[in-house]
């Protein structure tokens, strides 16, 4: 028996803050199943901190490259923003998106493409997710976007805060607690390399000791002991072997690290 090969447009992800309590992400489901049953459809997460934009940016960003080409994928996070009153579809880089006119494909993408189409966004809808799920999909699957309505020549945009760095230094902060509470910071394997240049470090957050060592894992380090790697995104983490760092560490999202280079 030959399994079947997932290819193109039989794929769509859904990454929202809508949490996994309640049978919201079930109506999106219900409706992408009336649209066409044989979708394939994948759960990346719908635990993002409730408006957290940093956060589902960071966890869709790493994890929407790994899906085939043709995948479709919808956003819904922080949606009920007063300024957000379309939600954007487009293609780019192979892969189909459907996410909330709010910033955060700006958080995602070095760069987004001109030909974007937006669907109204009406908040008057008891869910207006469910239309705006069905309307994009079937413009997607039926090829056709114009049935949309013309595509958008602006759309919004947010900073993106990158690490600060000096001859000698990089101070970034976190921006990412995972599952098992390992606390992801924003300064790249790429960066650290650059700016360190092969020098001793130490890597400063809260009023602990400094960690002088880069692990290839967590067992590197005896059990409940903290530990400094770059994960499989290659952001720095930092975490404690068997152990939840955020919590013994007194870890928070924008809390600062700073690496000073010796």
């Amino acid at each position: 028996m030959t399994d079947k090969i997932l290819t193109g447009k039989n794929i769509i992800t859904l990454t929202t803050d809508l949490g996994n309590k309640d049978y919201y992400s079930s109506i999106l489901k219900g409706q992408i199943l009336q649209i066409d049953p044989s979708i394939n459809i994948v759960d990346i997460t719908h635990s993002i901190q409730d408006f957290n934009l940093g956060e589902g940016s960071f966890i869709f960003k790493n994890a929407y490259p790994n899906f085939p080409e043709n995948t479709i994928h919808f956003l819904a996070i922080n949606t009920d923003r007063t300024d957000c009153t379309h939600f954007l579809v487009f293609k780019h880089k192979n892969q189909y998106f459907i996410g909330p006119d709010n910033g955060i494909f700006s958080l995602i993408f070095d760069e987004i493409p001109e030909l974007i189409f937006a669907i109204p966004y009406l908040t008057d809808e008891m869910f207006p997710l469910k239309s705006i799920i069905s309307k994009a999909l079937r413009a997607i699957l039926t090829y056709d976007f114009l049935q949309l309505g013309q595509p958008v020549k602006e759309f919004q945009k947010r900073i993106i805060f990158h690490p600060v760095t000096g001859n000698s230094m990089i101070r970034g902060s976190v921006i990412h607690i995972d599952g098992f509470e390992n606390v992801i910071v924003n300064i790249h394997r790429e960066l650290f390399e650059h700016i360190g240049e092969n020098r001793d470090f130490e890597i400063y957050y809260k009023r602990w000791n400094p960690i002088t060592k880069i692990s290839n894992k967590y067992q590197d380090v005896p059990v409940g002991e903290i530990v400094a790697m770059f994960n499989s995104s290659n952001y720095l983490e930092i975490a404690v072997n068997m152990g939840k760092a955020a919590t013994l560490l007194g870890l928070e999202i924008d809390d600062s690290i700073q690496i000073d280079f010796i």
